[in-house]
Formats: C-alpha cells, sequence, structure tokens
C-alpha cells in the first residue's frame, strides 16, 4: 500500500505544479481505495463485537464504526464495490453486510433509547452522532429511527433546555467543549442536519438560536502580534463561565468550524448578519499557515491537515467564496507534503487503521481532491 499511496502523492504533486486537468493524468485509485474498504470493514466487524460484548465502544473506534457503512454505501451507489460486499478471506460464509449494518443500526437505536432514559455522562455526544449517521444512511429504517430520536431529543430539551442537557452530559467536570468530536457544536450541527433531512422546519429552532447567542458571549478579537489567533475559545467552564483559548485550528475544532455552524444557523434562521460574522470569522483564518497559529502536526483528518483542508472546501461550498477554495487547495498541497513525509520517516502500519486519526481518511481526502469531477468518495458526510 505505501507504494500506491506514494504513487498517489506524486500524481497530486504533478497536477498542483502543472495545474493540468485531472483527465490528463491517467491514475486510477479504485484498487488503493477498495483496500482501504478491505481493512476498515474487517474493523468494523471487530468492534461490532467489541460493541456488543462490553456495551461500549473501545477507545476512539466509534467515529470509524460509525463512517464505515456511509463509505460502503458511496462505492455500492457508484458500483465500485459489490452491494453484498465483504472483505475477501473472511466472514464469506456471513450475512451481506447491509443485512449486518440493518442490525447494527437496530442495536444503536435500543441503545440510544437506553442512553435517553438513563442520562448518564457522555450520552448526548453518542446521541449525537448516532443522529448523524441515522441521517445519512440510505435506509428507511434508519430514517425511521432518526425521526424517533429526534422527538426524543426534543423532549429532553423541553423539559431541561439544551444548554442544561449539554451542561449535564459532559464526561470532564465543568468542561464544556465547543469541538467537533465532544462539543456543542457538533451537537448544533447535528440538529441543523437533521431538521432538514426530516423537513421538520424551525423544529430545532429555539435551539439552534440559544447556542448560537451563547457562543457569541465568548467572541475576543484575535491579536496576532501577541500570537493570539483564535476568536472563540476551545473550552468554557460550565460554572464559571470563563473561556479558555488556545490556537487550535483543526476540522474537530477552532474558528473553522464556528463559521461553518454560523453559515449554516444564518440559513435556517435566516438572519443574513450571521452570514457576515460567517465571512468576517472565517476568511480571518485563513492568514493562519503555520504551526504556531494552527498547532497543526499531522496530516489526519481528526486535528491534522487534510482535515483542516476539508473544512475550507466546505465552507466555499456553503458561501461559494473562492477564497475558501485557495485555503482547500493550499491545505491539500501541505497534506501531500506531511503525509509523504510521516511515510518516509517513520513506520505508519499502527495508523492505517483509522479513518479519523490514521492515513485512510487522508488518502480517501486526496482521492477525492484528486477525482472531484468523478470522485469515489465524497468526505463531507463523514465529516459534516
Amino acid at each position: 500500500m505505501k507504494s500506491e499511496i506514494l504513487g498517489l502523492l506524486e500524481k497530486i504533486n504533478i497536477f498542483l505544479v502543472s495545474k493540468s486537468n485531472e483527465s490528463d493524468i491517467a491514475y486510477s485509485t479504485v484498487p488503493l481505495v477498495k483496500e482501504i474498504i478491505s481493512s476498515i470493514f474487517k474493523n468494523y466487524i471487530d468492534e461490532t463485537e467489541y460493541l456488543k460484548a462490553n456495551n461500549t465502544f473501545s477507545n476512539g473506534g466509534m467515529a470509524d464504526f460509525y463512517a464505515t457503512p456511509l463509505i460502503i454505501g458511496q462505492l455500492q451507489k457508484r458500483n465500485i464495490i459489490d452491494t453484498n460486499y465483504s472483505p475477501p478471506d473472511r466472514y464469506t460464509d456471513e450475512e451481506p453486510e447491509e443485512k449486518l449494518f440493518n442490525k447494527n443500526d437496530d442495536f444503536l437505536f435500543n441503545r440510544a433509547m437506553v442512553l435517553l432514559k438513563e442520562r448518564s455522562p457522555g450520552f448526548l455526544n453518542e446521541i449525537s452522532v448516532m443522529m448523524n449517521y441515522f441521517g445519512k444512511r440510505d435506509s428507511d429504517l434508519s430514517k425511521r429511527h432518526l425521526l424517533c430520536l429526534t422527538k426524543e431529543l426534543k423532549s429532553e430539551f423541553n423539559k431541561h433546555g439544551i444548554l442544561a442537557t449539554v451542561t449535564h452530559s459532559i464526561e470532564t467536570p465543568n468542561i464544556l467543549a465547543f469541538g467537533n468530536s465532544f462539543g456543542i457544536l457538533s451537537l448544533t450541527l447535528t440538529l441543523i442536519k437533521v431538521q432538514q433531512i426530516l423537513e421538520l422546519k424551525n423544529y430545532f429552532n429555539p435551539e439552534i438560536e440559544i447556542v448560537i447567542k451563547w457562543i457569541f458571549k465568548f467572541y475576543k478579537e484575535a491579536d496576532f502580534g501577541s500570537d493570539t489567533y483564535s476568536v472563540f475559545p476551545q473550552t468554557v467552564d460550565s460554572i464559571t463561565q470563563k473561556p479558555f483559548f488556545n490556537n487550535q485550528l483543526f476540522w474537530s475544532q477552532g474558528d473553522t468550524l464556528i463559521a461553518i455552524i454560523l453559515y449554516h444557523a444564518s440559513d435556517v434562521l435566516d438572519d443574513g448578519n450571521l452570514s457576515r460574522v460567517a465571512d468576517l470569522v472565517g476568511l480571518n483564518t485563513l492568514l493562519r499557515k503555520d504551526f504556531n497559529s494552527t498547532q497543526i502536526t499531522n496530516s489526519s483528518i481528526l486535528n491534522g491537515t487534510s482535515g483542516l483542508a476539508e473544512s475550507y472546501k466546505y465552507l466555499y461550498k456553503l458561501s461559494s467564496n473562492t477564497d475558501y477554495l485557495d485555503g482547500y487547495h493550499h491545505w491539500i498541497k501541505e497534506t501531500v507534503k506531511m503525509l509523504n513525509n510521516e511515510l518516509l520517516t517513520a513506520d505508519s502500519k499502527s495508523n492505517h487503521i483509522s479513518i479519523y486519526q490514521g492515513i485512510y481518511g487522508t488518502i480517501l481526502s486526496l482521492v477525492s481532491f484528486m477525482e472531484h469531477n468523478n470522485s469515489l468518495i465524497s468526505i463531507d458526510p463523514l465529516l459534516f
């Protein structure tokens, strides 16, 4: 696989230098993608067994677990893999993958209902991730599960309020995160997407408006001269309401994520002022291109160059502002450099298996860039 990845990086470098059309460069990424899919599906099987045996996900396993059916579904629609896909040399006598996905969806839904009833620490994060997943699954069963969870969550908010529910759910005492992994922003984006998917106009608008007003309380002007780049915090103390700022600019957290939320909120709340603020917040981040202003040290989706590249591509999709497209291309170039260095200087086999934390997600992002006119994989559903 390493040689195939290096081949992909070489072709991307040629494209970036020559500014050729993708059609001028003969390079098929299908074998590489199939190899990745085979690996992540095996991991999905293992995570299924772990989840049902332990009633919890393995450390770092939840995100990849939810991403796998979405990736396989995309490839099946494009006839890249069979509808009854099973990885080579393993589980060949097992049930077709779609039947397995549906069984797991039922299991997840029942798990969600228990989590909502018990309101244990961390329950809201898993409910949010699950609803986001159900909304993107091309399945009538998943849509039924999504509608039921949506009504249950709305009832939770009606009883306790969204901010109190989020505060109750946090796993780290008193620390309320803004991020996309365990934060209020990921929940807000889920609420926005869910009411669009289910065509429940304005259903969560009161909660979305509360969150937007709340996050504006913590806005602070950047001061590049003193190395203070972020205008919104990473976390807030839920008791004292004291914010904590850092310069991290990742897919999983940072000002680009705030801008994405504001563009969406502008649309659902019909508030043009939010779009203008999103422009200010998002475009300001384009000036941040070094370690000090981004804290980026790897090529991953979670907290590396490829995740930030995808954030800018999505910001362009939301705003049509070509400055974001320039940001996307800049961070794709940085991803190529970073991944090439990672492959040449270290044994990254241990990182292969992860979509979000390892190089699998990075490769899929680069494949999407290389073949964007006929992309095998759309990264957006895995991230936003």
